[in-house]
């Protein structure tokens, strides 16, 4: 038990600094959404929400699931050498498809802007643009999964506030000083790429070396291939709905609903993604069948209950934050906010529960499954948004989610009998969204009272749910034991 609770702890306090390290990230570009609100329309916007997932589509498709490939391999090896031969594989070979890819999409770029993009005057230069940032992303992937499998957390997040300062910075001095329009944002992009990818690659110079084992690589996309369609899927799932609003609705609705699907992203982007960047190199370094038994449980009541709040807190105040930080055009999307913070959090609780068949390389189930949850997703998407518009789209992705977290946790069981304790997660969720749908009453005639009062009755939810969870939130040391890393359990 000691050691399982010790290895927990490891996760969380990497979790914990990767977390620290978003949260910093996030607020200096949660800066961007009142200055886009105010300098960038609607229909100009919908550009970017449309290119973005595009570009993330191509990008997790042509990096062949490296990355994961790259935890594996590298966590294998046990030499310096054999360590070294994993990065400059990777790398180079990676450097080779970013040429390629590129050298396509530029030569068909005319019909791939008629066919991805409404009628814009910018629409050309945008694409233009986001294939710059599509190249310099690749060499993005070895950096990143360097500091993330030799555990450099504190390192990882300052290089990528590194990146965003930048982008911050160039977008106010482009849309608030220079009136630029929205071409200007894909620029501050690639102006901020470019020193964070320097910074990546000068951090493991030492390991990189002019040499390229096409046996290692083969055996690395055996292992990787099947996490291509769950990389290309989760695009489709979180992006496509953009473009069939664009095509069903118009501009304007997709500009709505990618300001507000910002807001939905916070948990993402303060507990998902910092979890995962943690969790995905951490489920190889073991392989005790007892120890992994009782960290993954443990594991997925833990994350249960920080999403439960983060949510809880996130879909109360979700109409308030719209209010503070746009502008009216933007309010009604509010709406989806609750939907997509469930479908992020749903999307990590599926890495958890799917861990085991990972460290089996019993990967290709892993892939279907999100293809699969993202064939649905377009399918719902076609059936609700005439109905429905953006909250139709919102239905459409989390239930695509809950979907896919359904079939891990269902083959994960047939494959590896591994026990959850959904029961405890069931009444996590049921106590959060009971209490969202109360405090809903709440007047919030006044807003700041509205506040005030929403704040106060979040108490005794959050206190329910720490109770659910194990943990009694009188006793603060047992609960920041999780992050600052005690072993006396």
């Amino acid at each position: 038990m000691k050691s399982s609770t010790s290895k927990i702890f490891t996760l969380f306090r990497q979790s914990f600094v990767y977390s620290a390290g978003s949260f910093l990230n996030k607020f200096l570009l949660f800066f961007m959404v009142p200055l886009y609100a105010e300098f960038i329309l609607p229909e100009d916007l919908s550009l970017l929400e449309i290119l973005d997932p595009a570009e993330q589509f191509i990008y997790g498709l042509l990096n062949f699931g490296l990355v994961h490939a790259f935890y594996r391999f590298y966590n294998r090896q046990q030499s310096e050498e054999q360590r070294r031969e994993v990065i400059s594989t990777v790398f180079w070979f990676l450097a080779l498809v970013a040429t390629v890819t590129v050298a396509v999409l530029y030569s068909f770029s005319e019909e791939l802007t008629d066919f991805l993009l409404p009628a814009h005057a910018l629409a050309k230069i945008c694409f233009s643009l986001t294939l710059v940032s599509l190249f310099i992303r690749y060499f993005h992937l070895v950096a990143s999964g360097y500091f993330n499998a030799t555990e450099q957390a504190t390192r990882f997040s300052l290089w990528t506030i590194m990146g965003t300062v930048v982008y911050c910075g160039y977008n106010i001095y482009f849309l608030a000083f220079q009136d630029a329009r929205i071409d200007a944002v894909f620029e501050a992009r690639i102006f901020s790429l470019i020193p964070v990818n320097i910074a990546g690659i000068w951090a493991f110079r030492s390991s990189l070396s002019f040499s390229f084992n096409p046996k290692l690589l083969k055996q690395m996309m055996k292992f990787s291939y099947p996490f291509i369609l769950s990389a290309a899927a989760y695009p489709i799932l979180t992006y496509a709905d953009r473009w069939m609003l664009s095509e069903m609705v118009s501009p304007e609705a997709t500009g709505i609903y990618g300001m507000s699907y910002r807001f939905g992203m916070i948990p993402g982007m303060l507990l998902v993604q910092p979890f995962l960047r943690a969790w995905r190199p951490f489920i190889y370094n073991y392989d005790d069948e007892e120890t992994r038994r009782v960290v993954y449980q443990r594991i997925l009541i833990y994350y249960t209950l920080i999403g439960c709040i983060l949510w809880l807190g996130l879909s109360v105040f979700s109409e308030e934050l719209v209010v503070l930080f746009t502008s009216e055009p933007y309010y009604d999307g509010h709406i989806i906010i609750p939907y997509i913070a469930s479908s992020q959090l749903m999307y990590g609780l599926g890495w958890i529960v799917v861990a085991g068949l990972a460290v089996k390389d019993k990967t290709f189930f892993i892939g279907f499954c999100t293809f699969l949850g993202g064939i649905l997703n377009i399918v719902l998407n076609y059936l609700w948004i005439p109905g429905f518009g953006i909250l139709g789209t919102a239905f459409a992705t989390l239930v695509a989610f809950v979907f896919i977290f359904a079939g891990y946790a269902g083959y994960s069981y047939y494959k590896l009998r591994l026990k959850w304790p959904f029961g405890r997660l069931v009444v996590l969720t049921l106590t959060s969204v009971g209490s969202y749908y109360l405090l809903s009453f709440i007047p919030t005639e006044d807003f700041w009272m509205g506040v005030l009062y929403k704040s106060l009755a979040l108490l005794v939810p959050i206190g329910l749910l720490f109770l659910q969870a194990g943990l009694n939130p009188l006793k603060l040391s047992a609960i920041t034991e999780l992050f600052t890393g005690g072993n006396n359990h």
